[in-house]
């Protein structure tokens, strides 16, 4: 079964409360996968890292740098979909 994690600071990372939800199927109702729920911890943790990102790099590029960066990066999701 998959497991959907948090993406957190470049890290897959499970949930603080270890809470879970089940992923279901909308179309045969079979559970597909286990979500981890977010929660305060989460929300705060991925504030914290996209306030330093802005310190970085990130923050000195060009608002279309950035957007060059998203669409490979929306490109690159399109390509694998049926990965998703």
């Amino acid at each position: 079964m998959k497991e959907i994690k948090h993406f957190i600071n470049g890290a897959f990372v499970d949930s603080a409360s270890g809470r879970t939800f089940e992923d279901i199927n909308p179309v045969n109702g079979q559970v597909i996968g286990r979500v981890h729920e977010a929660g305060r911890a989460e929300v705060d943790a991925a504030v914290r890292a996209a306030r330093a990102a802005l310190k970085g790099p990130w923050g000195k590029m060009t608002v279309a740098e950035r957007a060059e960066i998203l669409h490979r990066v929306a490109d690159g999701v399109t390509a694998r979909f049926d990965e998703f």
